[in-house]
């Protein structure tokens, strides 16, 4: 084939080959932009948040969130995210939904009424409500008889987590009568000690004071002071003058 032959033949495929090669450089273009859509990004973190703002911290990378389930949390209050999968810092598609778990609240019980029952029957009690005996402080109490409780802590009806501990306040029985300190100032040692034995105290502490104005024996001080409010079987301090 002579030239003027061969030139027609090598148009032809000079053409094709651009044709081929303009072909695989839109054909990569279109791949790189399909590619690019569905970039990796990373998961941001969701616990805490409500669905709203979840939904807002997704938007910048391209997810969605989606509800997979609800369960009861302590951690965290009704209508927050308490998990999510794929989790934090885990890198994805964009586009991808990221399922999340929402608390329902705490999984709460109610303190039951206590007031009256021994520590074990109360302690029993608890048990059946899925709850556990706390602390027990004894006070005095004319509302209950000894050994039988007198509050909770939480009380009566408060909502708790099951497995949470209640506190008791038991009756140690009415307290002792109280009375007023009488001035017992300028009275002999003997005589003062005579009273407190008959209204049932006792003598505490009994120091001696140089006062030469004070008939010696007699009490300068006693603590408690008159007029403070005593009950029976305190203890009362003296202060004597020298003899």
């Amino acid at each position: 084939m002579n030239r003027a032959g061969l030139r027609p033949v090598l148009s032809l495929l000079g053409g094709a080959l651009v044709a081929f090669v303009l072909g695989v450089v839109v054909l990569n273009t279109l791949m790189g932009l399909l590619i690019g859509h569905g970039s990796n990004v990373e998961v941001p973190d969701l616990s805490g948040l409500t669905l709203r703002e979840a939904a807002k911290r997704l938007e910048p990378f391209g997810l969605r969130p989606q509800v997979k389930s609800e369960r009861p949390s302590s951690q965290f209050a009704a209508g927050l995210v308490v998990s999510q999968y794929p989790k934090p810092l885990a890198r994805v598609k964009e586009g991808r939904r990221i399922e999340v778990i929402v608390s329902t609240g705490v999984d709460a019980v109610a303190v039951p009424s206590l007031a009256g029952l021994t520590v074990r029957e109360a302690t029993f009690r608890l048990g059946e409500a899925a709850l556990e005996p706390g602390e027990t402080v004894r006070v005095p109490s004319a509302r209950q008889p000894r050994d039988r409780i007198v509050a909770t802590s939480p009380g009566e009806g408060a909502p708790v987590a099951r497995s949470d501990r209640v506190d008791f306040l038991v009756s140690e029985g009415p307290p002792p009568p109280a009375f007023v300190m009488p001035d017992l100032r300028e009275r002999s040692l003997e005589y003062v000690l005579a009273v407190l034995q008959q209204g049932g105290f006792v003598a505490g502490l009994v120091t001696t004071r140089d006062e030469r104005s004070a008939r010696g024996g007699t009490v300068l001080e006693h603590t408690p002071a008159p007029g403070a409010r005593v009950v029976v079987g305190q203890a009362v301090d003296l202060v004597v003058a020298e003899r």
